[in-house]
């Protein structure tokens, strides 16, 4: 059985993704099948059965029993999803040093360790066994059996989101309306856009750090964007969605809006591991959100930030301090000049 506590480790690696630094999409029910891959095929030849692609399905047998299968995707509803949002996956061969599938994940090179609780890790930084090399093992385990835990786990995680959501959900009035794993949003021209939740992969939970799933906030204050919450274990991000194209931007949590509409902020909370940046302002004037200005710690830094709304004259009020911290220091964001700046360090 997969652990839960195995998920925390999705926070470090979402670091070295930069949570926050860019456009982020994933999910359809309607997966492309990818193109023929030889390198894939014939790895796959060599493993004895222990990895099988099925069109866009890539499955892998774990040291469990537990076959699970990791689905590439290309569409995202009725739109295609931007090729640098895509996600796909190839079996790339055994990795006898590091004891598991070397994967190409969306083009990142990945490990799959063959042991209890998979994560996916960097290839780059994955460290060699301890007892030595593991060589391929064959056959293929003995099939597991259902872990109802599993299951019961991945139904409350699900709950929740419904939860969180119906009111958004009833406000939106059939614009976003969620149908079992998938959250449909419909855009200006009547297309629609669908976000579905990785949380089953197989026979087991999906690996962190794909394991998420997505949760409808509602919109802006002027209605340009759907806000979409994307959640992991330990923590989450939010989606702007743009509604007249569907391009979609990650913020590090839930924008505050000032007053004229023309900016968004956000600040990361929770784990500060999870990012170096933990401020973020958004100008949203343009035809895309830009990002107009962040603040980045080092390493070991535990400072956060808390919003604490806008004032009339477009100044974004701020609390800072350090994590588990009650004490918080006022400072405020202002832009001088055209210049954004914290003042009051």
């Amino acid at each position: 059985m997969q652990s839960k506590l195995v998920l925390t480790a999705a926070v470090a690696l979402l670091a070295a993704g930069g949570i926050g630094a860019g456009v982020y999409l994933s999910g359809s029910s309607q997966p492309a099948a990818p193109a023929a891959n030889p390198e894939e095929a014939a790895a796959i030849a060599t493993s004895q059965g222990l990895v099988s692609r099925d069109g866009p399905k890539l499955t892998l047998h774990m040291k469990s029993g537990e076959a699970m299968t990791l689905s590439d995707r290309s569409q995202c509803g009725d739109i295609a999803c931007p090729p640098h949002l895509a996600q796909d996956f190839h079996f790339q061969g055994w990795d006898a040093p590091l004891g598991g599938y070397r994967l190409s994940v969306s083009g990142k090179a990945m490990l799959l360790p063959y042991g209890d609780d998979p994560t996916l890790a960097d290839l780059d930084h994955a460290d060699p066994l301890t007892d030595g090399p593991m060589e391929q093992p064959a056959p293929p385990p003995p099939q597991a059996s259902a872990d109802d835990s599993v299951s019961e786990w991945l139904a409350e995680i699900a709950k929740s989101r419904d939860d969180d959501e119906a009111k958004p959900l009833a406000a939106a009035k059939g614009k976003a309306e969620r149908k079992g794993a998938e959250l449909i949003l419909t855009l200006n021209d009547g297309k629609h856009l669908s976000l579905a939740d990785e949380l089953s992969c197989g026979q087991s939970s999906c690996p962190p750090p794909l394991f998420r799933s997505f949760a409808y906030a509602g919109t802006s204050p002027d209605g340009r964007f759907y806000l979409v919450e994307e959640r992991w274990d330990e923590g989450q991000t939010l989606l702007l969605i743009d509604t007249a194209q569907g391009g979609a931007t990650e913020l590090l949590g839930p924008p505050s809006f000032s007053p004229n509409g023309k900016f968004a902020a956000a600040v990361l909370s929770g784990i500060p591991s999870a990012s170096s940046r933990r401020l973020e302002l958004w100008d949203l004037s343009g035809p895309a959100p830009k990002l107009a200005f962040d603040v980045k710690v080092a390493e070991g830094d535990d400072t956060l930030f808390e919003l604490d709304g806008w004032t009339i004259e477009e100044q974004l009020k701020l609390r800072r301090g350090h994590w588990q911290s009650s004490a918080r220091r006022s400072v405020r964001l202002i832009q001088s000049n055209n210049v954004w700046q914290i003042n009051g360090e």
